[in-house]
């Protein structure tokens, strides 16, 4: 008897879990405004049920971004590519939901020129502040991030926004 109400009680306080996947546009911003145009990728993320209204979050993903062309070489390219890597939480207010995150994102810097290419890879640390709208299983979304170069003063913030697909599990 106390294992059937223990199970139940435990099945009662789990919530919804999900996997998703979405495709984003991001925009940079402050000095990396500077640098870059504005970038497109996906991610992919789990949520795991947590209570009624809480998930828990696992996210990860690849983003691009083309450096400005400088007019003294327009045919050199220079790229910024980010995979992050980011633990948090989804507080689900009826169709809306407010999902801080905080992790790690592995950075790579690649720039071509002629006949040479060069890369260099940097991990940050990150986080982003996200909010959103839930369209049954589609849903509409945009974020803040910001990650900050290891060893270094440079940072890359961009707004972002997403449309993705969340399938029940």
């Amino acid at each position: 008897m106390m294992f059937l109400i223990t199970s139940a009680s435990l099945y009662a306080q789990q919530g919804k879990n999900q996997f998703q996947i979405a495709g984003q546009v991001g925009f940079p911003t402050g000095d990396f405004a500077d640098a870059v145009q504005t970038g497109y990728g996906g991610t992919v993320k789990g949520l795991l049920g947590l209570g009624k209204n809480l998930q828990g979050t696992f996210m990860t993903g690849y983003s691009i971004y083309k450096a400005k062309i400088q007019a003294n070489a327009p045919s050199a390219s220079t790229n910024f590519k980010s995979i992050p890597l980011l633990l948090g939480a989804r507080a689900n207010l009826g169709d809306f939901f407010i999902e801080p995150q905080v992790g790690w994102s592995i950075n790579t810097i690649t720039a071509r020129a002629g006949g040479a290419s060069a890369s260099e890879t940097q991990g940050s640390f990150t986080w982003n502040a996200g909010i959103g709208y839930k369209f049954d299983n589609l849903e509409l979304g945009v974020r803040y991030q910001y990650g900050r170069l290891k060893n270094s003063d440079e940072n890359f913030t961009y707004a972002g926004v997403h449309l993705g697909y969340n399938f029940d599990l």
